[in-house]
C-alpha cells in the first residue's frame, strides 16, 4: 500500500501515528499506550510512505528474531525495553482480530518509546554537550556493548541512529534485527551503515571477523559522540570507501581526550570491549568540567610523592644500612637498570662496593651473605615470596611458580612432583625429548654447513616443542617448520610484561593510554598465552576418554586421590600449562646456547668433551649421560656462570627480623638474593669469573659452601619443579651437538659483546635476536667491523638510513619487528630507541607460509625524512609513521590492502615540499600501487605539520608487474614480485619478477615510464630478461646517470650487469656477468643482494 505524506495519517488505523523510520521499518506511536512504540515493516521514498500492509513477506520472522534477541539480552538500563511481537491491523481497516490471509502481514514489534529521538538527530542539531557528558555517553555505550557481548550477541549495527535518547541524555541501545545470537542466529543479517565500515573490500568482506568489525565500528561511534560531528560529513559511499582503503579515518581534535582510545579501536589494538570501557572510565575520572586538569593533577601527584619520599627516608629503619645515598629516597635507579636488562650487573656491582648487605631501594635490601642465604631459603623459614610475584600472573589464579601461601604451594607441588620426577620423565617422555633434540641438532648441522647456524633459535624451538608436548599433549612442530609461531612471540612478550608489571607496577596502567602498537601487543601477550592453555585442558580430558593426547596433567590426575583432584581445576590446568610454557622454553635454550659458546671458546675442552661423548653408545642413554663426568661438569659450570635465572629472589622478612653481618633488617622488609653474585664469589669459588669446564669433575672435592651457594634452580621448597626435565634436555642437547657437530667453530657474529647477558628476570644473550653490523671501508678496499647491535628480531631483511644520516631502521620478518636506532657521526649505533611489534589476528590467504605471521618486510624513510613506511607482507597492511628525530616515531596511519596483496618494498619520488609519491611493490599479487602523500602546508619556520592532522593519502594507480594491465594475480607462490628502484632522473621505474615454477624460463624486470604530474603516473613499457632465475634483488649503478643495472639471480647463482638505455629506459644487453658456481639445491642460498660501491 502506498500513500502520500498528505493523506498518510487518516489512512492508517486511528490509533497509530508515524514517528520515524529506520532503513526498512517505520516506527509508529500507539495513541492508546503513550509509552509504547510499534516497529513495522515499511519505508519512505520520495515523500511517500510504503507501509506495513504492502510487505507481507517474512515480516513475522524478522520481528520474532529481534524479540528473541531482546529477550536474550534481558533488562538493562541502557538497552531499549521490548514487549514482544504483536498483531498490527493493516492500514486498509480490517477487524481487530487477524484473518488467515492477513496474519503473515500483520506482525510488528512493540518497544519502549524514546521521547527525545536518536542521538544522531541530536548531534546534527549542533550545540554540543560538555565533553564530560559526551565521554560519559561513550563509556555507557562501551559498557553496554560489553554486556551485549557477554550475552552472546554481536550487535553488528553500531550507529548513533540506533542510540535513543531519554531524559537527561540517558541513552539506550536499540535495533537488534540483524544481530547475531550465539547458538541461535550465528550470522549477522546485514552490515552497519557505510560510514561505520571497517576498511576492506566493498561491501565488507568475510575476511574480517564480525568481532573486528564491531570494534572498528565502536571506534567510529565513540568518535561521533566525542567529536559531536557526523563522521566523514556528507560524503557518498564510494568516497567513503576510498578514504577507508587509504587509511583516512574521521578527523579527531587534538583536545579530544578519547583520541588514543578511538585510534586504538581503528587499529584493532583492543581485544575486548571491556578494555575499551576501562580506558574510557579512567578518562572520565581525570576530566574536570569536560577538560583534563593536567596542572592540578600533576601538582597534587608531585607534591604528595615528594612528601611521602622525604618522610619515608627520614624515618626508615633501613636508613643506616650500606648503600648509595639515593636508595634512601627512590627506587627509580634500580628500575632503570631493570628496564635496560642490567639488574644483576647493577646489584653485583653494589655488593662489590658496599659488601654483602646493600640497601637497593627504600624498602628493599640485597643480601649476598651465604649464611643469610641459607636462612632465607631454608624450608619452613617463614620468608615468604614478596608481592613482586603477584604481577607475574595478572588477574587470574596463581600458579605454582608464584603462589605465596606455603600450604597452597605444598599441595600443588605434591601434584607436580610425581609427573616431574626422574622416573616419570624417563618412562613417559624421554623418547619425545630425544626425538626433538635430535631434530634440533640436525637442523643446526644443516644450517652450519650452508651459511652458519643460529643455535639460540633452534634450542628455543626445541625446548618450546618439548614443554608444549608435555603441557598440552601435542607439539607446536616449530622444529619442523623452522620458525617460531606467533604464540611464541606472545610468550617472549609475556616475559617482558611480567617484569614490567612486577618491577614497574606504577607505570603499567599508563601503557594503555599510549598509542603505540608495540605496547598494545605486549599488553595482550598474557591473554594469548593464557587462552592457549585451554588446549591442555581439552587434551587432559580427551586422554581420559582413550585419545592419545596425554599430557603432564592427565598423568597428575591419574596418580591423584579424589581430594588432590579437587586442587586441579580446569582453570588451574590452563594457568599452569601457560606458566610451564613460559618457564620451560627460553630457560633451557639460553643455557644450551651459552654452553656451546663457552665450550667452543676452549678448543682443548671441546676436543675432550667430543672424545668423551664419542665413547658412549649410539643411543646416548639416560644413565650414560647421567654418569658422563666431563659433560655434567660442563653443564654445572654453565649453570654457575650462565644459568637462565640468576636474578633476584625477593622474600619478605618475617616477625622477628633478620640479623646479617651485624646489620638488623626489620620485619616486612623485602630481602633479595641473586645467584649471579653468589656464583661469582671468589671466597667460595676459586677464580670465580673464569669458565672452567673441569670445575665439577670430582663432586667429592666440593666444599659445603660451594654446594650451598650453587643455586641455578633456586633453593629450599621453592626450587624449580622442572630441574630434572632441564637436566635431561641439557644433557641430550649438548651430547648430540658435540657428537654430530664435531669441530664446530663460532660464527663471526657470535662475539663476546653479542653474548653479553641482559636480564629482566631470565637472562639471554644481548644479541639473541640477530644483529646489525656497521663496517668501515679501509683504504685497501677491505671492510672492517666497527660496531654491532642486537636487531631485536629474527630474520633481518631490510635496513634504511634517514636522509639526515641520524636514524637507522631495521626490519625483521621472522621476529615481526622493526627497530629504530640513532647513528653517531662516526657511524656507530646508539641504544635502540624503538622496537615496533606487529601481529596478525588470523592468517591471510597467501600461499604456503607467506601470511601465517606478520612480516614487516621493509622500513623505508621518505625523501623529506618525516615519514617512515613499513609494508607488512603477512598482514596486507602498510604502517605509516611520523618521524621527528630518532626518539619521536609515531604511527599515524594504517593502510589496509586487499587480502592476498603481500606488500613488500616501497620507494618514494618527491613532487614538491608538500607532496610525495610512494610506489609500493606487492609480492603476492604482483602489482605496483601508486599513492600520493600530501603532508599539508609547511610553516614559515620550515616546520612540518603534524601528520596526525594533515596527512592525506590518495590511491592513484594499480599496475601489474607481469603485463600491461591493472589486474592482480591470485597468491600462488609461483609468480612473486620482488625489488623495485627508480632511475636517478625519476623517469623510469624498474621491478623484478620471480617465477618459482618454470626452471627453463628466465625471469624478468618490468619497466615503466614515470610522469609524477599525471593522474596515473606509470606507463608499462615492457619486460627485460634478467638472464637468470629468482632475481631477489637488483640495484642501479651509483654513477650520476645509473648507466648499469646489477642483478643478483639467487637460483642460477650468478650476477649480471645490464646496460641501461638512458632515453628509452630499456636494458640494452649484457655488459658483464659472473657465475658463483653450482648452487647447493638443498639450501638454495645463492646471491641475495647486490650493491654498487
Amino acid at each position: 500500500m502506498r500513500m502520500s505524506d498528505r493523506d498518510a495519517g487518516p489512512a492508517i488505523n486511528a490509533r497509530l501515528e508515524p514517528l520515524g523510520r529506520t532503513a526498512l521499518n517505520i516506527i509508529y506511536a500507539d495513541k492508546s499506550e503513550p509509552q509504547v512504540a510499534i516497529k513495522a515493516t515499511g519505508f519512505w521514498l520520495d515523500g511517500e510512505m510504503y507501509d506495513h500492509a504492502a510487505f507481507a513477506e517474512d515480516s513475522s520472522e524478522t520481528f520474532k528474531r529481534e524479540a528473541i534477541i531482546y529477550n536474550a539480552l534481558g533488562p538493562h538500563e541502557h538497552i531499549l525495553k521490548s514487549y514482544g511481537v504483536a498483531y498490527l491491523p493493516a492500514a486498509r481497516g480490517k477487524e481487530s482480530e487477524p484473518t488467515a490471509e492477513s496474519e503473515r502481514e500483520a506482525w510488528a514489534l512493540k518497544l519502549e518509546r524514546a521521547p527525545n529521538g536518536n542521538l544522531r538527530e541530536r548531534i546534527l542539531k549542533g550545540d554540543a554537550l560538555p565533553m564530560a557528558q559526551r565521554l560519559s555517553m561513550a563509556l555507557n555505550l562501551a559498557d553496554t556493548l560489553q554486556y551485549v557481548h557477554s550475552r552472546g550477541v554481536i550487535w553488528g549495527d553500531i550507529s548513533t541512529r540506533n542510540i535513543l535518547l531519554f531524559e537527561n541524555h540517558h541513552i539506550k541501545l536499540s535495533d537488534f534485527a540483524g544481530s547475531s545470537l550465539r547458538g541461535v542466529y550465528p550470522d549477522l543479517l546485514f552490515a552497519c551503515e557505510p560510514r561505520y565500515w571497517i576498511p576492506t573490500t566493498n561491501p565488507p568482506s568475510p575476511e574480517r571477523s564480525i568481532f573486528e568489525k564491531e570494534l572498528f565500528s565502536l571506534g567510529t561511534g565513540i568518535c561521533e559522540i566525542t567529536e559531536w560531528a557526523l563522521p566523514y560529513g556528507e560524503l557518498e559511499i564510494e568516497e567513503l570507501q576510498e578514504k577507508l582503503m587509504r587509511g583516512e579515518y574521521p578527523d579527531l581534535s587534538e583536545d579530544n581526550p578519547a583520541k588514543h582510545v578511538i585510534r586504538g579501536l581503528w587499529n584493532l589494538d583492543y581485544r575486548s570491549v571491556q578494555e575499551v570501557a576501562d580506558a574510557l572510565r579512567k578518562l572520565t575520572i581525570m576530566l574536570v568540567d569536560g577538560h583534563l586538569n593536567v596542572p592540578l593533577l600533576a601538582g597534587v601527584f608531585l607534591g604528595a610523592t615528594l612528601f611521602y619520599v622525604l618522610a619515608n627516608a627520614l624515618k626508615s629503619p633501613l636508613r643506616g644500612l650500606p648503600g648509595p645515598w639515593y636508595t634512601r629516597f627512590t627506587h627509580l635507579v634500580l628500575k632503570w637498570h631493570i628496564l635496560t636488562g642490567n639488574r644483576v650487573h647493577y646489584i653485583h656491582a653494589l655488593h662489590q662496593r658496599y659488601g654483602p648487605v646493600v640497601r637497593v631501594a627504600p624498602g628493599e635490601v640485597a643480601v649476598s651473605d651465604l649464611e643469610a642465604f641459607s636462612k632465607i631459603h631454608k624450608i619452613g623459614s617463614g620468608f615468604l615470596k614478596s608481592s613482586w610475584y603477584d604481577g607475574i600472573t595478572p588477574n587470574r589464579e596463581a600458579g605454582i611458580f608464584v603462589m605465596r601461601d606455603p600450604h597452597q604451594h605444598a599441595a600443588r607441588r605434591k601434584l607436580f612432583a610425581r609427573a616431574f620426577s626422574v622416573s616419570s620423565l624417563v618412562t613417559n617422555w624421554e623418547p619425545e625429548i630425544r626425538q626433538k633434540a635430535e631434530l634440533a641438532v640436525s637442523k643446526i648441522r644443516d644450517d652450519a654447513k650452508a651459511a652458519g647456524a643460529d643455535i639460540f633459535k633452534w634450542w628455543t624451538l626445541m625446548a618450546t616443542d618439548v614443554i608444549a608436548h608435555l603441557s598440552f599433549g601435542e607439539s607446536f612442530r616449530m622444529l619442523e617448520l623452522g620458525k617460531q609461531t606467533p604464540y611464541i612471540d606472545a610468550i617472549q612478550s609475556s616475559l617482558l610484561m611480567s617484569a614490567i608489571r612486577s618491577e614497574l607496577s606504577w607505570i603499567y596502567p599508563i601503557f594503555q593510554y599510549l598509542p603505540f602498537q608495540g605496547l598494545k601487543d605486549l599488553m595482550n601477550a598474557d591473554k594469548i598465552v593464557f587462552d592457549h592453555g585451554s588446549l591442555a585442558v581439552r587434551n587432559m580430558q580427551s586422554a581420559g576418554n582413550g585419545f592419545n593426547k596425554a599430557n603432564l596433567f592427565s598423568q597428575m590426575l591419574a596418580a591423584s586421590d579424589s581430594q588432590e583432584k579437587t586442587n586441579l581445576s580446569t582453570l588451574s590446568v590452563q594457568t599452569e600449562a601457560s606458566n610451564l610454557i613460559v618457564a620451560g622454553s627460553d630457560t633451557t635454550a639460553v643455557t644450551l646456547t651459552y654452553l656451546i659458546w663457552a665450550v667452543i671458546k676452549h678448543p682443548k675442552l671441546q676436543a675432550e668433551l667430543e672424545h668423551e661423548i664419542s665413547e658412549l653408545s649410539d643411543e646416548l642413554t639416560f644413565e650414560e649421560l647421567k654418569n658422563a663426568p666431563l659433560l655434567n661438569s660442563v653443564i654445572e659450570e654453565t649453570l654457575r656462570l650462565y644459568g637462565a635465572a640468576p636474578g633476584a629472589l625477593p622474600r619478605v622478612v618475617p616477625g622477628k627480623g633478620l640479623e646479617v653481618c651485624s646489620h638488623y633488617i626489620p620485619p616486612g622488609t623485602v630481602v633479595s638474593t641473586q645467584a649471579f653474585t653468589l656464583h661469582r664469589n671468589e671466597n667460595i669459588f676459586e677464580d670465580a669469573q673464569r669458565f672452567d669446564g673441569y670445575r665439577f669433575m670430582d663432586k667429592s672435592k666440593l666444599t659445603a659452601a660451594q654446594k650451598t651457594a650453587l643455586s641455578p634452580f633456586g633453593a629450599g621448597s621453592r626450587i624449580c619443579i622442572g630441574l630434572h626435565l632441564a637436566w635431561m634436555e641439557l644433557r641430550l642437547g649438548a651430547a648430540l651437538f658435540f657428537r654430530e657437530c664435531r669441530g664446530a667453530r663460532l660464527g663471526p657474529d657470535m662475539t663476546d659483546e653479542v653474548m653479553e647477558m641482559e636480564n629482566q628476570f631470565l637472562i639471554a644473550p644481548k644479541g639473541h635476536n640477530g644483529g646489525i653490523f656497521a663496517f668501515k671501508k679501509l683504504p685497501n678496499g677491505r671492510l672492517e667491523l666497527s660496531d654491532a647491535a642486537a636487531s631485536h628480531g629474527e630474520g633481518g631483511v631490510y635496513l634504511d638510513i634517514s636522509r639526515d644520516g641520524k636514524t637507522l631502521s631495521a626490519a625483521n620478518i621472522d621476529g615481526s619487528t622493526v627497530s629504530i636506532y640513532p647513528l653517531t657521526s662516526g657511524g656507530r649505533f646508539g641504544d635502540v630507541a624503538h622496537v615496533f611489534h606487529y601481529n596478525l589476528t588470523q592468517p591471510g590467504p597467501g600461499a604456503g607460509d607467506s601470511q601465517e605471521i606478520a612480516n614487516p618486510h621493509a622500513a623505508v624513510f621518505s625523501p623529506c625524512g618525516n615519514i617512515m613506511v613499513v609494508p607488512d607482507r603477512g598482514a596486507d597492511r602498510v604502517y605509516i609513521y611520523q618521524v621527528h628525530g630518532t626518539k619521536h616515531v609515531e604511527l599515524v596511519r594504517t593502510m589496509t590492502l586487499l587480502p592476498g596483496t603481500g606488500p613488500r618494498h616501497a620507494v618514494f619520488s618527491r613532487v614538491n615540499q608538500e607532496k610525495t609519491l610512494m610506489f609500493l611493490v606487492s609480492e603476492l599479487d604482483n602489482t605496483i600501487n601508486v599513492f600520493s602523500f600530501d603532508y599539508g602546508s609547511i610553516g614559515h619556520d620550515g616546520k612540518h605539520p603534524d601528520l596526525n592532522e594533515t596527512l592525506r593519502i590518495t590511491h592513484l594507480q594499480r599496475a601489474s608487474t607481469l603485463e600491461d594491465s591493472s589486474k592482480r594475480t591470485k597468491p600462488t607462490n609461483v609468480d612473486l614480485a620482488s625489488e623495485l628502484a627508480l632511475s636517478y632522473d625519476r623517469r623510469f621505474l624498474y621491478v623484478s619478477n620471480r617465477n618459482t615454477e618454470s626452471v627453463d624460463k628466465l625471469d624478468t624486470i618490468a619497466i615503466y615510464s614515470l610522469d609524477v604530474g599525471a593522474d596515473k603516473p606509470l606507463q608499462f613499457l615492457g619486460l627485460n630478461s634478467t638472464y637468470g632465475k629468482i632475481p631477489r634483488h637488483f640495484s642501479l649503478s651509483s654513477d650520476s646517470r645509473n648507466q648499469f643495472v646489477a642483478v643478483a639471480n639467487q637460483v642460477t647463482n650468478d650476477l649480471f650487469i645490464l646496460k641501461r638505455d638512458l632515453k628509452t629506459g630499456f636494458l640494452d644487453g649484457v655488459a658483464g656477468n659472473y657465475s658463483l658456481g653450482k648452487l647447493d639445491l638443498t639450501t638454495k642460498v645463492g646471491p641475495m643482494a647486490v650493491i654498487w660501491d
